[in-house]
Parts: C-alpha cells; structure tokens; sequence
C-alpha cells in the first residue's frame, strides 16, 4: 500500500519502448557473441512479418509508484550479458 491507496493489479515494468521480437533476439545474440548470428538474421529477415513490435504499457506502475526507466532495454541487456561472455 502507498499511502491509503491500496495498490492492486497487474503491472507492466518496461521501457515503454517499442520492439520487435526479431530486433530483441538479434542484439542479445550479438551480445552473447552467439556463433550462428548470420543464420539468425537471415531467419529473421524472412520469417518476420512487419511492424509486429511489443510495447508495454507502464503508465499505471509510473502512477502508482512514481516510476520512470532509468536505462534503456539495450542497456539493460547489455549488464546482464557481461557475465554471460
């Protein structure tokens, strides 16, 4: 509870950022110096259709908690690679 507001629900923590699944996939595989980067590209490439990017909408957390992203999703996944390579 914040306040007297009981907070319920669900809530999307995100960067509020729009991306594709295929443009997610491919910059972890460059971060983790995935060895099949090529073939992942070119799968992507001719196995996506356009503009299917996923974006969270982190308005009610921003309200209720007074949240904002302080990184970007690229940089949060860079951090997290750094111990995978």
């Amino acid at each position: 509870m914040i306040g007297s507001k009981p907070i319920t629900g669900i809530y999307n923590v995100a960067s509020g950022k729009g991306i594709s699944v295929g443009e997610l996939a491919l910059f972890v595989a460059h971060k983790v110096n995935f060895p099949a980067i090529d073939m992942l590209e070119n799968y992507i490439m001719e196995n996506s259709l356009p503009a299917k990017y996923r974006v969270a909408d982190i308005t009610k957390f921003s309200m209720d908690f007074g949240w904002r992203p302080r990184v970007s999703l690229e940089e949060g996944i860079a951090c997290c690679c750094v111990d995978t390579i």
